[in-house]
This record gives structure tokens, sequence and C-alpha cells, in this order.
């Protein structure tokens, strides 16, 4: 009776450790103003807001501009940006692709070689046909006849060769007139032009700006007591002040991703930089607005592909 007296009373200690070891281990579960339950949140501090997709277009060689789009212009991807005066190189891809789309320097030597060819048989017929002792043909005069056989022979793969060569030259001409020309690697804004039409440019300067405006990176800083319990791939909150509003529960809500935690602390204020992408397809989030971030504990959550790799 007694064993089994403190049985019953062991059980309930048992239940009440286990039921504590479960709280503990999983997230933090916390109400919100309505008495709903919401996920932890770790706030992000200093935040700020920059597109991840901005590109200054430059050409690989000097020129004059030809086409440039204005400010404000959208560029669709694959599409021209930069051009400039190309006339000179599309006349050379012309001339160089003229002489590669013909073979008759190849069926001349050929001919040539047949001929020679029939010269040396024709002779080594007559030979076979007279005297040993009295040869119509001497064998210096065979000598010649074979070397100029054999030289129409080596004339028709000299003919290839530079056919060969004619090919390669036009795809260098190709080449070199597509560097006067530089193709948008995303669809964007065009925010500046820094040389207009007719102006002449050097290897590498800076011709136009565009900008992707649909994704938006905000940067900021966690504590580094909270940064444990973040990781890449949690969801992320965004919110920022409507400009004209007092209030920041008039922002609109942004939702997405946390896409990098640094690995080293900051020395003084002993913080650790993070950053997440937002989707940004109304354009409400612009460059110099102050947002408001907050990374939801979410142990489930995995990474996904950067706009900008």
């Amino acid at each position: 009776m007694v064993e089994i007296a403190t049985m019953h009373t062991r059980t309930p200690l048992l239940t009440y450790s286990l039921c504590l070891f479960c709280v503990l281990s999983s997230p933090l579960i916390l109400p919100d103003s309505t008495g709903a339950l919401v996920a932890e949140e770790v706030s992000v501090k200093d935040c700020r807001l920059s597109f991840v997709n901005r590109t200054t277009y430059s050409t690989q060689r000097p020129g004059v501009v030809a086409y440039v789009p204005r400010e404000g212009a959208i560029i669709d991807a694959t599409k021209v940006v930069v051009k400039l005066q190309d006339e000179v190189a599309a006349a050379n891809l012309k001339l160089a692709e003229a002489r590669a789309s013909t073979d008759i320097e190849i069926q001349s030597a050929r001919k040539s070689a047949l001929a020679a060819a029939a010269e040396y048989d024709a002779a080594v017929e007559a030979n076979r046909i007279s005297s040993a002792s009295n040869p119509v043909y001497p064998s210096t005069h065979m000598t010649r006849l074979r070397l100029d056989a054999e030289a129409a022979q080596l004339q028709v793969e000299k003919a290839r060769y530079e056919q060969h060569l004619n090919l390669l030259a036009a795809e260098q001409a190709r080449a070199e007139l597509g560097t006067y020309h530089v193709y948008a690697k995303d669809k964007g804004l065009v925010t500046r032009v820094f040389k207009r039409i007719g102006e002449g440019v050097q290897q590498g300067e800076s011709i136009v700006q565009v900008v992707n405006t649909e994704t938006m990176r905000i940067e900021g800083f966690v504590d580094v007591e909270a940064v444990e319990k973040v990781r890449v791939g949690m969801p992320v909150r965004v919110t920022f002040q409507v400009p004209g509003s007092n209030s920041m529960k008039a922002s609109k809500p942004y939702t997405g991703q946390l896409g990098f935690v640094d690995v080293s602390v900051q020395n003084l204020s002993r913080n650790v930089r993070v950053w997440a992408e937002v989707s940004n397809p109304d354009g409400l989030l612009r460059e110099g607005l102050d947002p408001t971030m907050a990374i939801l504990i979410d142990e489930d959550a995995q990474p996904q592909k950067s706009q900008s790799e």
C-alpha cells in the first residue's frame, strides 16, 4: 500500500515536468492586443531601404553615343540601353561575311590541282609507251611535273584554310560590332543619364543608370543578445510611415525573408548587421523612407535565393 501511494504521488510531478519541458522547448507565442496568439518577434534597429538591382551601364570601347534612353523610361531586359555609332563596324562585318560566304578560291585551286595531276599522268603514260632508252620526257621534267601536281594540291588545302580564317574574321567582326551595343540585364527604370546623344565616351565611363524597383533590401541591426534567435530564411514584416501621415498605422505591411545575418558584432553598439528582401509590386517603397522591420521567429523557415544573386 505504501508503494502504491508513492507511485500516485510521483505521477503528477512527472507529468508537470514533461509539460514544463515542452513549453520551454517550443517557440515563444505571445498574445497581441486583441488576445490572439502571435509568434515571437525580434526588432531590427536603424533600418535603411535600398534598391537591390541598381545598374550603371558603360561600354567596352570608346566611341560616340548614338542612342540612350531618357530619364523615366522603362527598359525591358535584353533590350538595347546604350548604342554607339557603329557604321564602320557594321560595314566591316558585311565585308567579312561576304568573304566567308564564298568558296570560289577552293574551287579554283581544285581545278588547278586536277590540271596539274592530269599533265603529270599524261607524261607518265607517254614515257610508259615509249622505249626505256629513249623516254619522251626526261627525269628532270617528270620531277617538275610531279612537284607541280603536289604544289597544286597544297593550294587546295591553303584555300580551305583561308576560308576558315575568313569565317573566324567574320565572327571577330560580329563580336566587335557587339561592343557598340549595351543590353539591359534586368527590367528597370532609367534614373540617371550621364551622357547624351552625340557625346563621346571612354571605355568604362558611366552612361546611364537603371534601377529595378520590384525588389527592395532593408538593412538594419539586431541586438547581440537576440541574434541567436534569428537565422537566414526567417520571415520578416516591414512597415513604413506613409509621407504626410503621423501614424505608423497608415503604413502598408510588406512581408519578405531574412537574407543575411552577419558573423561579426559591431564594436561600440554591440549590434549585428542583418538584411532582408521584400517585393515592391506597387512601387511605394523608396530609398530614403524610414522603415520598421521585425523578424518573425520561425524555426521551420527555409532560406530562398536572393533576388540579387
